[in-house]
């Protein structure tokens, strides 16, 4: 007698399921806080170009107008609050009293002694506003990767010139 071994039955090959791949997220677009960055690098070096010059004292100011364009930013009521910066507080106080400066009797000018608080009221201005449009840690990763670029090109501009500064 002879037995009959039967193998056992192949399964058909079958494809592996198909598991749903979850679309990478794509980083929201880029807002005010990157554009803001980036300016304040692109347009000081508009006077790099030929024939800028006539164009100088609107090209020396935008930077710091764009710093104060920030408040327009600013939530009037938000959903949710987003924590002040620590150094908020003595800031405010800072330019409160450079305003009251503005009369000390040795200021040259009342034109002069409001363009002074003005000048440092824009380069404080970002850290009003800054807070309210920083999203999440991501976001604030991305803002220091643009910064620490732009400062770059800066310092390596600076260098060029040290080598040669007539241009």
């Amino acid at each position: 007698m002879q037995s009959v071994i039967s193998a056992p039955a192949k399964k058909p090959l079958s494809r592996p399921a198909m598991v749903p791949v979850a679309k990478a997220t794509n980083a929201p677009g880029w807002g005010f806080p990157e554009w803001f960055i980036i300016s304040q690098t692109v347009i000081p070096a508009l006077l790099y170009l030929p024939g800028s010059n006539a164009f100088r004292l609107p090209i020396r100011i935008a930077p710091f107008a764009i710093s104060l364009l920030g408040f327009l930013f600013l939530p009037v009521k938000s959903a949710h609050a987003t924590p002040a910066h620590p150094a908020r507080r003595w800031l405010f106080w800072a330019v409160a009293y450079l305003a009251l400066m503005i009369f000390h009797p040795t200021t040259n000018t009342l034109l002069s002694g409001a363009a002074q608080v003005m000048l440092y009221l824009c380069v404080m201005a970002p850290l009003f506003w800054v807070p309210s449009l920083v999203r999440d840690s991501k976001h604030l990763v991305r803002l220091l990767s643009i910064l620490l670029v732009c400062n770059g090109i800066n310092a390596f501009v600076g260098i060029l010139q040290g080598y040669d500064p007539d241009r």
